[in-house]
């Protein structure tokens, strides 16, 4: 399935100039340490352009003033409606300025949404900082969809305020819990 895909995204890059925003990303929201949470939602797990296959993407790098600092927003909603926004402050080696960035997950399970919320940054998870963000950095390699980034974020007991003690939920890779969440971006607004 990957295979048709980037092959059906290589050949929008060789047809045409201004391709849009994309993603390649792999999340999925675990139970974590929430009380009586017994079901993981789906996987999240796309390669799309903004628009393919009903989903958006979103992705803007935009120099601070300074010179030194880079404000990035990314938005990815799948066509299954569970979505990632995360806004931060990247430093020039591409890390998280402090603590100052936030994430929002919609996770959805039987139909429900739960909308979670937290405060995102480079160092350790703590309980005032529940998810952690890798370096923002360019690829080894370049990708067929366009000039990219990568970074990892991972998330322990992020939460909906309005009911913290039974939303709090993990944000991980699909398979293998101990892992952070993968996600490249492509094709952004101010590459």
């Amino acid at each position: 399935m990957r295979l048709a895909v980037i092959l059906s995204l290589a050949a929008l890059t060789a047809c045409g100039s201004d391709n849009p925003p994309g993603a390649d990303a792999l999340w999925r929201v675990q139970c974590g340490s929430a009380p009586g949470c017994t079901q993981a939602s789906e996987p999240v797990d796309i390669l799309a352009f903004d628009g393919q296959d009903g989903n958006t993407v979103r992705c803007t790098f935009t120099e601070g003033g300074d010179g030194t600092t880079t404000d990035f927003n990314f938005f990815l909603r799948a066509a299954n409606a569970q979505s990632m926004s995360i806004r931060v402050l990247l430093g020039a080696d591409g890390a998280v300025v402090g603590t100052s960035g936030f994430i929002e997950v919609t996770d959805i399970v039987n139909g429900e949404q739960n909308r979670l919320r937290g405060n995102i940054g480079g160092g350790d998870i703590t309980d005032d900082q529940p998810c952690t963000m890798s370096p923002v950095l360019a690829p080894a390699e370049d990708r067929p969809e366009g000039p990219s980034r990568e970074f990892e974020v991972e998330c322990r007991g992020i939460s909906n305020a309005a009911a913290p003690d039974f939303t709090a939920r993990d944000v991980t890779f699909p398979s293998n819990t101990r892992l952070p969440a993968t996600i490249t971006v492509f094709n952004c607004d101010g590459f």
